[in-house]
């Protein structure tokens, strides 16, 4: 016995999806929210190792850019066109020496600001991973593929319409896995900036893009971050856009629950994070040592790139506890705090400056942040390298800490007399 279903039954998007595939002479659909049961975190967690697999092998992806919706369908005449230059007449003699006119204008390059679906975090993997792609925007249909790109609506000489890609070839004198973390970082960087309707979704809505790294890199993975690039992948910080100083999680952040650990920028469930790997070349370790670092999955998984529900970092380091002020540095300044070293009394000094990661509540006004140092870092032709490294608090619990944020010292030599700890970060 076989079963049918309308497609005037479903949602405008996928009845246009199917008008697509039948035009284009394919024969099946691949249809997330039909192929995967939704409501179902059994089945969830079965196709979840699959979707790299899915995205790299599919023929075609059909990506509904200009859908705000699944209701809303996506077969529709693109918006009016956008210009650099606005379109302007250029008087011209014809050779029967009649009067004419040229139309001259210089059109817009695509704006992934333009299009919905590059506001959403789930859909950042299949983009990515897809070997071939037909876009439909509102600025017309795209073509993007692993050896080209096509948009009509924008002009000759314009750019790829999206930078962040693993298809992107890599040069023979390339360094294969530098080049891998460095799309890895930007993909990264993208992703933070993008929305999730369900807030606990961060790991998995990534799941495919870590997987296909690892199949390609062989490399760990621990919520986001890589066994084999630990060291620089703590180097990371939240970056504040118009929130106020001392940055809170919002509700919905706080009733998502247990994300990922505290020094993992997966954690930050909502706001954009952002490496600071510009300055890698020169960064040495101070005093700095990795002991262990491990994750437990979430459900008993063994799909190391799922959720998780714990996770510590351990590490060996010098620390110094500084008292602290919120800086008044205007929205485009990324530090929160004005770290100070108030040991003498009769002077008190500005050693550093800290960028607060999204917390619970706020740092109580008396307390003192401890900063461990990771690495010194070398700025131009600065005698004085500053230090970077964590801004961690006391949990309460078993000797734990936990991050608050990321610092840097600008007067190294508070740590002159500093001792060495081993510290268990959650």
């Amino acid at each position: 016995m076989h079963f049918g279903l309308a497609p005037s039954r479903l949602p405008k998007s996928i009845q246009d999806a199917i008008q697509v595939t039948v035009s284009l002479g394919f024969k099946y659909l691949w249809v997330d929210a039909l192929c995967i049961i939704q409501d179902s975190a059994e089945d969830k967690a079965r196709e979840l190792p699959t979707m790299a697999a899915i995205y790299r092998h599919s023929a075609l992806t059909i990506i509904a850019a200009s859908a705000s919706a699944c209701t809303k369908g996506f077969l529709r005449p693109p918006e009016p066109p956008q210009f650099f230059v606005e379109p302007f007449k250029v008087p011209v003699n014809t050779e029967n020496g009649q009067k004419a006119s040229l139309l001259l204008g210089y059109r817009e390059y695509y704006k992934s600001g333009w299009d919905p679906i590059n506001s959403r975090a789930w859909t950042l993997q299949e983009r990515v991973l897809s070997s071939r792609s037909l876009i439909f925007s509102n600025s017309g249909i795209i073509w993007v593929c692993g050896e080209s790109h096509y948009n009509p609506s924008a002009p000759p000489d314009a750019p790829p319409p999206f930078i962040v890609s693993l298809n992107r070839s890599i040069d023979d004198d390339e360094d294969y896995e530098a080049a891998i973390r460095e799309q890895w970082l930007a993909i990264l960087g993208e992703y933070t900036e993008r929305s999730l309707t369900v807030l606990g979704d961060k790991l998995p809505a990534i799941s495919a893009l870590a997987a296909e790294v690892a199949q390609r890199t062989n490399w760990t993975y621990l919520a986001g971050l890589w066994e084999e690039n630990l060291f620089f992948d703590l180097h990371w910080k939240y970056t504040k856009t118009n929130e106020p100083s001392c940055p809170l999680k919002t509700q919905k952040a706080k009733d998502a629950g247990y994300i990922a650990p505290s020094w993992s920028r997966i954690n930050v469930a909502e706001g954009l994070t952002r490496d600071t790997e510009d300055e890698r070349n020169d960064r040495q370790a101070f005093h700095f040592r990795i002991l262990d670092c491990q994750v437990e999955l979430a459900d008993n998984s063994d799909f190391q790139f799922g959720p998780v529900k714990d996770g510590f970092l351990e590490v060996e380091g010098k620390v110094i506890d500084l008292a602290w002020k919120l800086d008044d540095s205007p929205e485009w300044v990324d530090s929160d705090l004005v770290l100070l070293d108030d040991s003498l009394p009769e002077q008190t000094y500005i050693v550093g400056e800290g960028t607060l990661d999204p917390l619970d509540k706020e740092i109580p006004a008396d307390a003192r942040i401890k900063c461990l140092g990771m690495s010194t870092i070398q700025l131009g032709n600065q005698r004085i390298a500053p230090i970077e490294g964590l801004m961690i608090l006391s949990t309460g619990l078993d000797g734990n800490f936990r991050r608050v944020g990321f610092c840097r010292i600008t007067a190294p030599s508070v740590f002159d007399d500093a001792a060495k700890g081993i510290f268990r970060i959650v």
